[in-house]
């Protein structure tokens, strides 16, 4: 994503996609900034996210931003990991590609990373299903992080040995931890407190969608 300033706001865009996300920004800063941005990237999707930071409710409600995403940060360290059996898991390849495509665009009809952005480069994902239904979803292109998108599971007991695929993937290839934005109370996040996840605080997604 190209990242663009506006005011004191830094902007990250796709223009491609006609996507733009702004990161933990409130404040007179974000409000003087939010008439030129709304009038200069209309048509794009614009996402106000937050990590840990106390969203701007009162600007967000007057703009009109849906809470798309409310959930845990969890992360889970090399030192931490302890191998588990994830026997069963297959990994997503070119060749099998679009059995998973047509579960994540299913069930996460709504996400940005759909089944055909994830195609483009299948080397930036660690992919793993399950032959009776259920995937993981884990980003690999950061060198220090990897960080767990989706966790699609029947149960808890089907969430773990996904869980155990991509952790040890992610930590062969050299990662030093795992994120994961686990919705809350959801069957994943049950699944990574039992796998040594810790929670490292929250993620609230904000969306104003597009219009031309």
């Amino acid at each position: 994503m190209e990242k663009i300033t506006v005011g004191q706001i830094e902007l990250l865009v796709e223009k491609a996609d006609r996507y733009l996300q702004i990161n933990d920004a409130g404040g007179s800063a974000l409000e003087a900034a939010w008439r030129q941005i709304d009038t200069e990237y209309k048509p794009y999707d614009k996402w106000f996210c937050y990590h840990t930071t106390e969203p701007p409710a009162d600007f967000l409600k007057k703009i009109g931003a849906a809470l798309e995403d409310n959930d845990i940060a969890m992360r889970l360290t090399a030192s931490s990991y302890r191998a588990k059996d994830s026997s069963g898991c297959i990994a997503v390849t070119e060749e099998s590609f679009k059995d998973f495509a047509a579960c994540h665009d299913q069930s996460h009809s709504e996400m940005y990373w759909n089944s055909e952005k994830i195609g483009r480069d299948l080397s930036r994902w660690a992919i793993f299903m399950l032959p009776e239904g259920g995937y993981i979803l884990q980003a690999m292109w950061d060198a220090r992080q990897a960080e767990i998108f989706c966790l699609e599971a029947a149960s808890e007991t089907a969430c773990e040995p996904l869980l155990q695929a991509a952790a040890a993937l992610a930590f062969d290839s050299g990662k030093k931890e795992i994120l994961y934005m686990a919705e809350s109370d959801s069957l994943g996040q049950q699944a990574a407190l039992k796998a040594r996840f810790a929670v490292r605080g929250f993620y609230k997604g904000y969306l104003v969608k597009g219009t031309m």
